[in-house]
Parts: C-alpha cells; sequence; structure tokens
C-alpha cells in the first residue's frame, strides 16, 4: 500500500477529481470537519479525559491538524506507511511536521515506542487495507491503546449509492474494499474492545450549512455516506 499511495502523493486531492465529491466540498478539510465534531462529540467530557491520541494511516496530515487545531490539549501524533503522503504532511503542516512518523505494517509499537494512546483514530483507512489484513490491523491498534483506551474508526458506508459511485471512480481508490458496518462490528469485538456506539453521518455533502443538523437528525439510519464505531479496548 505504501508504494500506491507515494504515486499519489505529488497530486492528492482525497478523490476531489471525482466531480460530485469536488461540488460536495470546498476542499478536504471541510469534509474532515463533520468528522472532527463527531470525535468532539463522542470523547469530550468522557469520565477518564482523553489526552494521548494516534492517527493510524494520516496520510497528508489534514485530520491530524484539524484535532490539534480544535482540541490543542490533546497530544495527537500521526503514523503512515507511504513516505510521499508524510513528506507533503511535513511540506503542508511544517508546524507539527515532527508529529508526523513513518511506519512499516506490524511495526508501529517499535516506532511509538512505550507510548499508550487514550484514543486511535482511523479515518477512511482500512478499505485501503487488504481485507486478509484487517484482523491483524485491529490487534495492532489494540496493542497500541492504554486499558480501557478507545478505538474509532470512521468508514465509507457500502450501502450508499453516491458513496459508492465515488469510491468507484476516484483513482486512489482503484484497489479499495469497502468495509460495511456489519463487518466492522464483527472485527471489533473478536480483536478484544468492547463496542460502545455506531452513528451515521454525512447525509448531505459537508457544503450545505445544515448538513450537522441532518446528521444529527440522523444518526441511526443506516444510509449516511459514511458511519463511526467506536470501541474501547477490554480489560
Amino acid at each position: 500500500m505504501n508504494a500506491e499511495f507515494d504515486k499519489y502523493s505529488t497530486d492528492y486531492n482525497a478523490g476531489n477529481d471525482v466531480f460530485i465529491k469536488r461540488i460536495s466540498g470546498r476542499d478536504q478539510l471541510q469534509f474532515l470537519m463533520p468528522k472532527v465534531r463527531l470525535i468532539q462529540d463522542i470523547f469530550s467530557g468522557l469520565e477518564s479525559p482523553i489526552s494521548n491520541v494516534l492517527d493510524f494511516g494520516c496520510g497528508t496530515g489534514d485530520m491530524l491538524y484539524l484535532l490539534q487545531k480544535e482540541k490543542p490539549d490533546w497530544n495527537v501524533l500521526g503514523i503512515d506507511v507511504s513516505n510521499g503522503m508524510l513528506e507533503k504532511a511535513k511540506k503542508n503542516y511544517p508546524q507539527i511536521a515532527a508529529k508526523f512518523l513513518k511506519v512499516d505494517n506490524g511495526m508501529e509499537s517499535e516506532i511509538v515506542g512505550e507510548s499508550k494512546f487514550d484514543l486511535v483514530v482511523s479515518t477512511c483507512v482500512f478499505h485501503h487495507i487488504h481485507p486478509s489484513e484487517w484482523q491483524g490491523a485491529m490487534r495492532r491498534i489494540h496493542s497500541l491503546l492504554r486499558p480501557g483506551g478507545h478505538l474509532l474508526l470512521i468508514e465509507h458506508n457500502p450501502w450508499n449509492p453516491v458513496t459508492r459511485w465515488i469510491v468507484a471512480n476516484a483513482a486512489i481508490d482503484k484497489n479499495a474494499v469497502l468495509i460495511s458496518l456489519k463487518k466492522s462490528y464483527q472485527l471489533l469485538l473478536s480483536s478484544g474492545y468492547e463496542v460502545s456506539g455506531v452513528r451515521n453521518f454525512m447525509f448531505l455533502p459537508p457544503r450545505f450549512s445544515f448538513s450537522a443538523f441532518v446528521d444529527n437528525l440522523a444518526r441511526g439510519l443506516p444510509i449516511g455516506g459514511q458511519y463511526a464505531i467506536w470501541g474501547k479496548k477490554c480489560p
């Protein structure tokens, strides 16, 4: 996967080469803001507060940048397998360049050292991982969490026809395999997590000012463009 993403890193635009996505939001940051709001909603005010956060598959650093901006009290670190993506992240966000780390699959613990995270966020990463490696990735994340730590998985919803069309026509998603909410649920349970919650969102393009209202109203309907599922590491 690292070589594949190195190829796209120079002019990476997160699928905005697809016309529908391009007119749905002005840029990648606008598409990420609903996810950032969701993360804040779920994980702010917990009995055991969040402090150390890992962005698993940080790519060009946009999510990490927004999380650090919106939650400056969080210590956020990003890892990725693609040198090209990480170089672009460091170029785009030089003020936090030290937070972007290169890893090889299965070597995450050697890179982050003894750090144990309160929260690991994986945003639209698993559909770029081969299905035969999904379980292994889940378990590696599990090993990086402190006892009682949280994993948040955000993925494209394969039951949404617009999402499927965008993925089918985006160059960077050429080899993507969409992962259903049901499969994600099974993976969390079989990898040592207690599932804490599920939320559907992205019912409307983020360009619309009322999209957040609709997302909140329809969060239980399994037809949003994306879904989030989160769980807690079992003792």
